[in-house]
């Protein structure tokens, strides 16, 4: 099931998903928290690195994910993830919590960047509609 939510999984269909507060509403917070953490297991056995971190580590960072990213969704992490993978990341045989973090972080940054190009198109758009 995840394979098939992350083949193909673009920007704007996670922009549309909903957010992970909207499923700790629905689902309970344990339960969001055991699906980052399938999430993040998933990604880390993917990895060919000797060091990777134990289970304590994901439960902890899914936890901590969870908590700080709450108005954005699951499809969110998926993709922040796919793209460290498919962009060359290179992990230099070893992946901690803190590596995860900063790649989740910076594509929270990309994301944060393209919602205020969009933001700003859109508000060109709509002035020159005006202006006509």
């Amino acid at each position: 099931m995840l394979a098939d939510i992350s083949i193909g999984l673009t920007p704007a269909q996670a922009l549309a998903a909903p957010k992970l507060f909207q499923l700790t509403h629905r689902l309970g917070e344990r339960e969001v928290v055991k699906l980052l953490v399938i999430i993040l297991r998933a990604f880390v056995d993917s990895l060919r690195v000797k060091e990777k971190p134990d289970a304590a580590d994901l439960i902890t960072l899914a936890d901590d994910l969870a908590r700080t990213y709450t108005h954005d969704s699951i499809k969110d992490i998926i993709l922040a993830l796919k793209e460290a993978r498919t962009h060359g990341t290179n992990f230099f045989q070893s992946l901690d919590v803190s590596t995860l973090y900063r790649l989740i972080s910076e594509y929270f940054d990309r994301k944060a960047q393209y919602l205020e190009h969009r933001h700003l198109d859109q508000k060109a758009t709509g002035a020159s509609k005006q202006a006509q």
